[in-house]
């Protein structure tokens, strides 16, 4: 009886060390859609796996660089860049995809999700219903902070500050 539970104990563990195991791509950005369009600084949270066993140093989030690129690290060693600026999170999937393909025998499986979408303030003032500061998604347009504004039909000032939140 001893042996027995001993080797289930044994087993039981070594399933556990060796399963595949996956990690969830859920910090997702509430303003994410479908066909929300990267650019730079935005977040995405990674998660690439080999044959059902996750790729630790690529199980996170990465923030895109100043020119849309996705900067990645194997083995203590950064991969050419792979350009995601106006890719839709299925499109960046297969970029990804295909650019860490070289570097394994077998096809990566990618999950991604967009984490976060910089956001921009904006500052709405003059004659409108709902004045002040308004914090924006990257692609909002000005448009857009008039309609939140609820303008009367005097006119507005509009001061946008670009700074990145």
């Amino acid at each position: 009886m001893y042996k027995l539970c001993i080797s289930f104990i044994f087993v039981t563990l070594w399933a556990l060390i060796c399963s595949p195991s996956k990690s969830d791509v859920t910090a997702i950005d509430p303003l994410a859609r479908p066909g929300t369009k990267l650019g730079p600084f935005y977040e995405l949270s990674l998660s690439i796996s080999v044959n059902g066993i996750d790729e630790q140093e690529l199980c996170k989030r990465f923030a895109l660089n100043k020119e849309g690129q996705l900067l990645l690290k194997l083995d203590g060693k950064t991969i050419d860049p792979i350009n995601l600026t106006g890719k839709t999170a299925a499109q960046a999937k297969e970029s990804i995809t295909r650019a860490l393909q070289p570097y394994f025998v077998a096809t990566p499986e990618v999950r991604i999700g967009i984490a976060r979408i910089p956001r921009f303030r904006v500052i709405v003032t003059g004659s409108v219903a709902i004045g002040g500061t308004h914090i924006m998604a990257d692609a909002a347009r000005l448009e857009d902070a008039l309609l939140i504004s609820a303008p009367n039909r005097d006119g507005i000032d509009v001061v946008v500050d670009t700074r990145w939140r």
